[in-house]
């Protein structure tokens, strides 16, 4: 990773750090391993990747900052970079719509392909084929454990159970009843996310499974809220299960006033995590750093077709990185510019 505003961005904490430290390791290391996609020869041609995504780019604020990267990725590298998504802007994760794209997109013959792999069933075939067809492909943003039965040159992103796990302990140093307020655990990332904050969490759990329509809605997501903590009052605090529940979550608890205390935490980073992070009102928030998710592999297929320079790890790591009320401010600006 070479790019300026990159490397301002990922400097910021020690497990960004020690994510870009994985990439360099494993980008260097042509010859100790062999790729399973068949690297096309590299030609004088502008190189055109396809990111498929089941989210449109305005979404929510972890595709707002991932379109950021592989569109500066572009520019920096010197490559077309397309972000192909629905049209609407509602959070969907549908299979067959995300699959149609990817199969319209291997009919094109890219240079690369970066998916986000967040239904292996549904996905997995068709990523098979891409490999075969000889499109190297990176995995990004879901695909955690994927890449080696898929063919891909690597997955880039979070392990989520473990994103999960440490949202869990760090909650727990604070608060005795948490609210999970999730999605359904049929889409894999979400288990493993729901599945990680339960056994790291050492209190009492009481789970909120939003339907993935009110996601998209903030006011019918901070009702369900609202309806749980008044419900049980013994609820001491709140857990995201990404940004879209964020804002929500946050709106909820105000509207309590100050007879009850409730502790927050989350992943991802929104504008209104970070203005309660900043106010101490919420306690953290778990970063993923959508926007490295964007820019490295768009870096990775390059090199991979320019230089035969071959990944050597399954995963690199973009985050979780904790952000807290004592670093919040350093990063405001960046997340109001879609950096973080």
């Amino acid at each position: 990773m070479s790019s300026l505003k990159q490397s301002r961005v990922v400097k910021r904490f020690g497990m960004a750090f020690v994510a870009v430290c994985t990439v360099a390791m494993a980008l260097t290391g042509t010859g100790l391993v062999s790729a399973a996609s068949t690297r096309p020869d590299a030609s004088p041609h502008t190189l055109k990747f396809i990111f498929i995504e089941p989210n449109a780019a305005s979404s929510n604020a972890t595709d707002v900052s991932l379109d950021k990267g592989l569109v500066q990725a572009g520019k920096d590298l010197g490559v077309t970079t397309i972000f192909r998504g629905p049209e609407s802007a509602g959070i969907q994760f549908n299979a067959a719509q995300a699959l149609s794209l990817l199969q319209q997109a291997i009919a094109e013959k890219p240079d690369g392909l970066v998916i986000d792999d967040f239904e292996p069933t549904a996905m997995n075939g068709a990523i098979k084929q891409a490999v075969a067809d000889g499109i190297p492909v990176v995995l990004s943003l879901s695909g955690y454990g994927q890449a080696p039965a898929t063919g891909a040159l690597t997955y880039v992103g979070n392990d989520d159970t473990r994103t999960g796990l440490l949202g869990g302990q760090l909650l727990s140093q604070h608060s005795k009843h948490a609210l999970l307020v999730t999605a359904t655990d049929t889409i894999p990332y979400v288990a493993m996310r729901n599945s990680g904050f339960l056994a790291g969490f050492k209190g009492k759990v009481t789970v909120l499974t939003a339907p993935l329509s009110d996601f998209g809605d903030p006011t019918a997501m901070r009702n369900l809220v609202e309806i749980a903590l008044d419900k049980d009052k013994t609820i001491d605090g709140t857990f995201s299960i990404g940004s879209a529940a964020s804002a929500p979550i946050i709106s909820a608890v105000q509207s309590l006033g100050a007879s009850r205390h409730i502790y927050m935490g989350g992943i991802d980073i929104t504008a209104p995590v970070i203005t309660a992070l900043e106010a101490h009102t919420y306690l953290f928030t778990l970063d993923q750093q959508a926007y490295l998710e964007g820019y490295l592999p768009a870096q990775i297929l390059a090199q991979y077709i320019r230089y035969d320079l071959v990944p050597t790890v399954p995963f690199m790591p973009t985050g979780p990185v904790e952000v807290t009320p004592q670093n919040a401010s350093r990063i405001a600006q960046l997340v109001d510019e879609g950096y973080r």
